[in-house]
């Protein structure tokens, strides 16, 4: 499901569909060349890695990795504000001030923290999870937060000696974690963490 605003018309084309590099307005064809485009990207970085200090500016080049052969917005935060049901993420005006807020955080606690490594696998996924919906509740981009959130994590968690693996989890367990955890509701997000979190010994 796509977001709709009314200044939409930067993303979108006039039935909705998100503006893109092959100009498809069929959003199932899209979906489809989105898929596959991005299961190709996700799986190079996989492979290839992706480098960057997990700051604001690595988070947003994960995005344009990602996305970019698809969305010209891919790698920029999104000059609209968006909704999902009742949930409206953060005021576009204050994307920036707020990631760079999260990723000092992130940095200071988790990057450049020294006694991190001391830290037990159960309290490193609750510091995780609130660092996660923080992000998911800004919303930086105005499409492909999902997928660069997870990404992220995935490579942060490998930093720290894990391996971030969803595939015990199926999606829709994931999509209601962070639909409760937008609500402050962490557990179920911290149930899906239990299930992919593992001590990396490669």
């Amino acid at each position: 499901m796509r977001y709709r605003s009314e200044e939409d018309k930067v993303y979108c084309y006039e039935n909705g569909v998100l503006k893109n590099k092959f100009n498809i307005k069929d959003e199932k064809i899209l979906n489809m060349i989105e898929a596959e485009l991005t299961s190709l990207h996700l799986a190079d970085i996989h492979k290839n890695g992706i480098k960057g200090n997990f700051d604001f500016a690595h988070y947003k080049y994960i995005h344009k990795k990602i996305f970019g052969d698809i969305y010209p917005f891919a790698g920029k935060t999104r000059t609209v504000s968006i909704s999902k049901g009742d949930t409206t993420f953060c005021i576009w005006m204050y994307i920036d001030e707020q990631m760079e807020l999260i990723f000092e955080q992130i940095k200071v606690n988790i990057v450049e923290n020294p006694n991190i490594v001391k830290l037990s696998k159960n309290d490193l996924i609750l510091l995780i999870s609130e660092y996660m919906v923080e992000l998911n509740m800004i919303h930086p981009f105005r499409e492909g937060n999902g997928r660069t959130l997870r990404e992220y994590f995935r490579l942060l968690s490998l930093y720290l000696g894990y391996q971030l693996d969803y595939s015990e989890c199926d999606k829709y367990e994931i999509l209601e974690a962070d639909i409760r955890g937008v609500k402050g509701d962490l557990n179920p997000l911290v149930k899906v963490l239990e299930k992919s979190l593992k001590k990396s010994y490669s």
